[in-house]
């Protein structure tokens, strides 16, 4: 698509502006976030899961849903974006070939070093032309306002034991933990590691409540892990807290999995192909 617009002013955060969308498919969930102190609002599954790894995330910084309106003009004939403007206006008659609308953004997610802009989709609906000219808009206001813009699909989610980890993980993020256990636990891992088998060993604690201090503390980042590529559900490897950072969109979301290119296709990823 060919893309054209004055730079916008620069992204500010304002109040969520979200609002329960009635026409789009799928439940309505709430993803409890510690970080914010609130629940992140989600609509259907697929934001949902996305929700859920932001919220565990802890290289995320802010996480907020529907921050902002996007309003565009579009040419009808072509599905051109021919212009941002920061709100609605009202076209001239003589303008018969253009159209004016807007998108709501479904995540803006900042970090230490980056704001990004976040649209979760289902891999069968990228090509369709509406959804490629409101992907278009989303990726044109993140370039002018200096970020980078992800598409999450489900493919995205389900291709790697990240989601199944912080799923179990969320589920003890205020479990009431033994200070003495805890401070024990601590105590005996090293900065270069250790196996759950052989804490297990050391501590000679019960199996099922050394699991979920050891859990706990890996929800509340007091410990770490490589959640990326190792399941909770084996014998992983422990780390002293900020060993590992994990962060998505600089490992299962990136560089190529998430961020679109300046033609509105997907870089050729294999995640993305069945």
């Amino acid at each position: 698509m060919k893309e054209t617009s004055q730079p916008t002013p620069a992204f500010s955060l304002t109040p969520s502006t979200f609002r329960l969308r009635r026409r789009t498919p799928g439940s309505f969930l709430l993803i409890p976030s510690v970080r914010e102190g609130r629940c992140i609002r989600c609509q259907g599954q697929l934001e949902g899961k996305t929700a859920l790894i932001l919220a565990a995330c802890p290289a995320v910084k802010l996480l907020q849903e529907q921050p902002c309106q996007i309003w565009y003009e579009w040419d009808t004939t072509s599905n051109d974006v021919i212009r941002l403007f920061d709100e609605p206006q009202r076209l001239s008659r003589r303008k018969v070939r253009l159209r004016t609308s807007y998108i709501v953004p479904d995540f803006l997610v900042e970090t230490r070093r980056h704001q990004r802009l976040i649209e979760v989709k289902p891999s069968r609906r990228l090509h369709k032309p509406d959804t490629m000219r409101k992907l278009s808009v989303a990726r044109l206001y993140a370039q002018q306002n200096e970020m980078t813009f992800h598409i999450v699909t489900e493919q995205h989610l389900s291709n790697q034991p990240l989601l199944d980890n912080v799923r179990q993980l969320s589920r003890y993020s205020r479990f009431e933990s033994d200070d003495c256990l805890v401070r024990a636990i601590l105590d005996v891992i090293p900065l270069a590691g250790t196996p759950y088998s052989q804490l297990a060993t050391q501590l000679k604690q019960p199996e099922s409540v050394l699991t979920w201090h050891i859990l706990h503390l890996l929800a509340t980042h007091r410990l770490s892990a490589d959640l990326i590529r190792h399941s909770l559900t084996t014998d992983y490897q422990l780390h002293p807290e900020g060993v590992h950072e994990w962060d998505p969109f600089e490992s299962v979301w990136a560089p190529n999995g998430s961020l679109t290119d300046g033609s509105g296709e997907l870089f050729d990823n294999p995640a993305l192909k069945c």
